[in-house]
């Protein structure tokens, strides 16, 4: 029978067991089913929302491409021209802001208040892409950080076409991410789902939740993102390479767009409300099961209990015996004394450290010994104080046993400071600890005085002296802060130094704080300190670490500081003086035109740079016809005033940053055009030789001109890389020669010409001078 009832109890809990796994499985599949519902649901809904914020973007933009083709708009002031342009912007949801690049790249409109913000954006796709093909339609580029701030945007551009169909520059429109992201994070996927925006080329456009570094670099790059571009299904379940999470993968295209959607669900998150309904029906299962387990095993429970029994005995035993052992070695290795005592003041245990700290003899602090026993020999050698060893012992007795505890120092004969310690026992009888205090007591003694020692220093300093932590937080200011820095010592302590520095210089105390922490011992440094009338002062800051001698750690620093406003003056007065000389050294004096020192230094750099670049250096060389008798007949002041009236023309054509006119000898001058090549700097020569003829001043010894004319001659050479320092002092040498030689041609042609000389290569092989008139 008994093999009958096992085998019934068998069956049944299988059936049980049957019937609870089908349900939950169904359960689970349903769960599944709703995770794909609501993923395809959300994906929907948020692609709608998306795709809605770029057409009101795209709008936006479309509608400042057809004002821009306006004729009119340009005549319109700055102000109005921008609201005509951009009032189509502040009503597009999720804008940014548009910017209106010409066709280099620079901003020249901007739909932000105030003048244009200064950039170049040619290096974005949002601006070649249009300027490749102008006539396609809106661009959408990769996401870029703001240059303004921390976040991400999204940019939008269309090709501004000029009247003849060519490229004339975009109009760029910018999401800000922001918007988006806080949309995402409003959804709620579980801990270990996702949502994810990804442009068809795998780039991370927005992710939720976040991840720092993930935005703008392509990182879709897992075969069910692969697989879903191919064409295959839109939601799959599969296994994260990165977590060995499995996951429920939603794609979603937007369409009219190239982005798509991931919605991404983690199994355990979907299956968690399924795993408390399954729990709700595998307890009450286990119940069944359980009775019928103990229906099974009635007839062993008296055999299991003896030996249950026996076991927990046994383990009870070898327990007390290893809380025994370890109470013991604790107590022996504390660096306290230790003793307790039973409600009658029966000594219970000590440990070693509580006889040796009482210098007490062996055989007296012992279990079993009375506190009397004790307390009477300490009284005897006259710890307690004057009077009856007895009545004293008495007193220390009922004082320990009262109940409420008790606290205090007692200092023995040798100079040893004990902090004794006692606390009630439950049941009755009471613990004292003793703790031997000597050198801590020492110690806070000489921290008291180094205290008023610093302060005495301190507040008979003339310059501020104060303590701050390792973060700047100033805890203690001496009173020479108000003679300093205009502050009451209490106005400054508690405020960090951040508070009262420039914003400008807040990164160079930064800098000495970080060299603090790191471990330097001292740090100084020079900045603007705040006035309590809102000006600033130059102030120089001195700063010492200090450590907890305790922890061993860095626990603030010192700090002296003192005026620096008229030492930061004086050093302002050397930079500008130290300027003013560069400038007279590089300038001459009668025309304010460079001088040949500075000519040959730029003469190298624009070469260097023009080898780098590919690009052609021209040389325009000239000087004044016949100016020793226009000198002769006039005088050196009516030279002077020729030659200054002269190199105010040259000045006035060299336009360009990179361009320079100086003055290389007596009459001479030499022009030099980077990035010029042979017709562009003829051209130029042509018109210095017409303004300086149109000057119209007079001189009879140029006949038959009658005024002052120049003549010029022009060379032209296409540097090339050589590390070799005196080849490159040749070539550029015979490019000056070849524009010297052509300065003579124009002479011999008859005076105010220009002669132009061939291309001269780094052989110095060049053609023959020809001259226009």
């Amino acid at each position: 029978m008994s093999w009958l009832l096992h085998a019934a109890a068998g069956l049944l809990a299988l059936g049980v067991l049957l019937l609870g796994g089908v349900g939950l499985q169904q359960s689970r599949a349903e769960a599944w089913e709703r995770a794909r519902i609501e993923g395809s649901n959300l994906a929907q809904s948020l692609g709608r929302e998306i795709g809605r914020s770029l057409d009101a973007v795209a709008l936006a933009v479309e509608a400042v491409v057809d004002r821009l083709a306006e004729p009119r708009l340009r005549e319109l002031p700055p102000q109005q021209r921008q609201l005509a342009l951009f009032d189509r912007a502040a009503t597009a949801r999720g804008l940014d802001a548009i910017l209106v690049l010409d066709a280099a790249g620079h901003v020249v409109e901007d739909s932000r208040p105030g003048p244009p913000r200064q950039g170049d954006v040619a290096d974005r796709d949002t601006f070649h892409v249009p300027a490749a093909d102008p006539g396609r339609g809106i661009v959408i580029g990769v996401p870029v950080q703001d240059r303004l701030g921390d976040g991400w945007l999204l940019p939008l551009s269309r090709a501004i076409r000029a009247a003849d169909g060519s490229f004339a520059g975009a109009v760029v429109g910018t999401i800000d991410l922001g918007a988006w992201q806080d949309l995402l994070a409003s959804i709620h996927l579980g801990p270990h789902g996702s949502i994810g925006l990804i442009r068809e080329d795998g780039t991370l456009v927005l992710r939720n939740p976040r991840r720092d570094g993930e935005i703008g670099h392509a990182l879709a790059t897992d075969w069910t993102f692969r697989r879903f571009l191919a064409g295959g299904p839109e939601q799959v379940t599969a296994t994260s390479s990165r977590d060995g999470v499995e996951r429920l993968f939603t794609f979603r295209r937007i369409p009219g767009t190239p982005f798509l959607l991931a919605i991404v669900f983690a199994s355990r998150d979907i299956e968690a409300g399924w795993r408390s309904r399954a729990w709700g029906l595998v307890l009450p299962l286990a119940a069944v099961l359980v009775l019928l387990a103990v229906a099974t095993v009635l007839l062993s429970r008296e055999l299991r209990r003896r030996q249950a029994a026996e076991r927990l005995l046994a383990e009870a035993a070898d327990q007390a015996r290893r809380k025994a052992e370890l109470l013991a070695a604790v107590t022996g290795c504390m660096d306290q004394g230790l003793a307790a005592w039973g409600a009658d003041g029966i000594l219970l245990a000590c440990n070693a450290r509580y006889s040796a700290l009482l210098d007490l003899p062996e055989g007296l602090a012992v279990p079993g010994r009375h506190y009397l026993d004790i307390a009477r020999h300490v009284a005897a050698r006259g710890e307690y104080g004057p009077g009856d060893p007895e009545t004293l012992a008495l007193a220390r007795y009922a004082a320990a046993s009262r109940g409420n505890g008790h606290r205090h120092t007692r200092i023995r004969p040798d100079g040893r400071v004990l902090h004794i310690v006692g606390r009630s026992r439950p049941g009755g009888g009471f613990v004292t600890t003793f703790s031997d205090v000597t050198e801590a007591r020492a110690a806070e003694v000489a921290l008291r005085e180094s205290e008023a020692r610093f302060r005495l220093l301190a507040e008979n300093s003339g310059d501020m002296v104060g303590l701050a932590d390792l973060r700047g937080r100033r805890r203690y200011v001496s009173p020479a802060s108000e003679r300093v820095l205009g502050w009451m010592p209490d106005q400054v302590e508690g405020h960090s130094v951040f508070e009262f520095a420039h914003p400008e210089d807040t990164l160079w105390v930064e800098a000495a704080l970080d060299a603090l922490q790191s471990g330097d011992p001292e740090a100084s440094v020079t900045y603007r300190h705040r006035r309590p009338d809102g000006s600033y002062m130059w102030v120089e800051s001195h700063c010492r670490a200090h450590a907890d001698a305790a922890a061993g750690l860095g626990a603030g620093y010192v700090v002296v500081i003192r005026d620096a406003t008229e030492r930061k003056r004086a050093e302002a007065e050397l930079l500008r003086a130290y300027e003013r000389m560069e400038i007279m050294a590089t300038t001459d004096a009668l025309t304010g035109l460079a001088n040949r020192r500075r000519f040959e230094a730029a003469l190298e750099t624009e070469w260097r740079r023009c080898a780098r670049e590919a690009a052609p250096l021209s040389a325009i060389v000239l000087d004044v016809d016949h100016f020793k008798r226009f000198n002769d007949r006039y005088g050196h002041p009516g030279g002077d005033s020729c030659l200054r009236q002269v190199a105010a023309v040259l000045q006035a054509a060299a336009r360009r940053p990179p361009d320079l006119a100086a003055r290389t000898g007596g009459e001479e001058f030499t022009v030099l055009l980077p990035a010029t090549g042979r017709e562009g700097a003829a051209s130029v020569a042509e018109r210095l030789r017409k303004a300086v003829r149109d000057l119209a001043v007079p001189h009879a010894g140029n006949p038959p001109a009658g005024v002052v004319t120049i003549s010029l001659g022009v060379a032209t050479a296409w540097p090339q890389p050589d590390n070799d320092p005196a080849a490159q002092q040749r070539a550029r040498d015979a490019l000056i020669s070849a524009a010297d030689g052509a300065l003579y041609a124009a002479k011999a042609a008859g005076r105010d010409h220009v002669a132009l000389e061939g291309a001269v290569a780094p052989d110095r092989q060049s053609s023959l001078p020809e001259t226009v008139s």
